[in-house]
């Protein structure tokens, strides 16, 4: 149950954090800009079907919305999991300030097998706009040179962003795994590769 309401309260804590950027980015994009090459994948305005722009515009923003589902959503699960998972495990109360090495840093927040993810989703919703600021930057500084291979579209883009937001998701992952279980760093990376390694293997025996 309590493994259930941890996904309810993170999905809807993702839908929360989806229309405030989905609405925040619109703002942004209304506002001048730098005229750049267009990307592939959107109608022009100019001219054309205004049936077809409706539908392109609609697949955008679908596109930008699972964007921020998928992406706040992983990093709210890789910050999370590993501590509500030990008080699960163990019965007892612990607190985010427990965490070693930055607890001090941190709200006394309490993790408790109830409302735990409560508490975890401020500090998610603080760190998504930083990370996600982080990982367009990078993405925009490779396109130069991802774009003499491939044609830089909208949705190549989102895919390059989700993959190396979902590394960084990785490395949290395992800090928070090092931050709140009495092991090493190299250990937590270690049990981390052994878990992604046997969800991956259980997900191709699932499409065979």
């Amino acid at each position: 149950m309590d493994a259930i309401q941890n996904l309810i309260i993170g999905v809807i804590g993702s839908l929360i954090a989806t229309l405030i950027v989905a609405a925040w980015n619109a703002g942004f994009n209304s506002l001048p800009k730098v005229k750049r090459r267009p990307l592939e994948g959107i109608v022009d305005d100019e001219g054309g079907d205004h049936r077809a722009r409706n539908r392109e515009r609609f697949k955008l923003a679908v596109l930008n919305m699972s964007f921020f589902f998928y992406t706040f959503f992983l990093l709210y699960e890789a910050i999370s999991l590993p501590p509500i998972l030990r008080v699960m495990m163990s019965g007892n109360e612990m607190l985010l300030s427990d965490a070693r090495f930055i607890g001090g840093w941190l709200p006394e927040i309490s993790i408790t097998r109830d409302m735990a993810q409560v508490g975890l989703l401020i500090v998610v919703a603080a760190l998504y706009p930083l990370l996600l600021g982080l990982v367009a930057f990078i993405v925009r500084s490779v396109e130069p040179l991802i774009d003499r291979f491939l044609a830089m579209t909208i949705i190549l883009r989102r895919r390059i962003q989700v993959v190396v937001f979902a590394l960084f998701a990785g490395a949290i992952a395992i800090s928070s795994t090092w931050l709140f279980y009495p092991i090493t760093l190299k250990e937590a990376a270690i049990d981390f590769s052994g878990v992604m390694l046997i969800a991956l293997l259980f997900m191709a025996s699932g499409k065979r």
